[in-house]
């Protein structure tokens, strides 16, 4: 079996798998001057398929060769990364539910600050009544009268 690799200009790079029991029968049967590959194709036939399909790559193109004990660094890199992520999840899950519950709050105090300010309105609305009347009045008798209980006033 031929992987093809690339096809270019240059020619065709690929990487063979060759089945030795077809070799050596072919070495068996070869006359002398005869291609073995051609007695190998002729006894067993060949077969080519794309190598991207399979997973070959070209030497430039392969990921770095990783023995076991740099895997494992790896490997124990990684999983001490996600616990570390893990724990900020957490961290930054706790922080979000203090803000949910202090928003609350600000929500609750919006409520009472404008229940109050409607309050302070109306009183203000009632008081600049009262200094409107106050004002129309003429002298210390109509504001006495504006009162509302008997005032009397003396003169010395």
């Amino acid at each position: 079996m031929s992987v093809l690799l690339t096809e270019d200009a240059e020619g065709v790079t690929a990487a063979r798998l060759e089945r030795t029991e077809a070799f050596s029968r072919a070495a068996l049967v070869v006359e002398e001057g005869e291609d073995l590959d051609d007695a190998v194709d002729e006894m067993f036939g060949t077969y080519w398929v794309d190598g991207e399909t399979f997973g070959f790559h070209t030497a430039a193109e392969a990921p770095a060769y990783v023995n076991r004990r740099t895997a494992y660094r790896k490997q124990v890199q990684a999983q001490a990364e996600v616990e570390r992520l893990t724990k900020e999840v957490e961290r930054l899950r706790g922080q979000v539910t203090r803000w949910r519950d202090e928003a609350a709050q600000w929500r609750k105090s919006a409520v009472e600050f404008r229940r109050e300010i409607g309050t302070l309105r109306r009183q203000v609305s009632a008081l600049r009544g009262q200094v409107s009347a106050l004002h129309r009045a003429r002298g210390l008798r109509g504001i006495a009268r504006g009162l509302g209980r008997p005032f009397t006033f003396k003169k010395t």
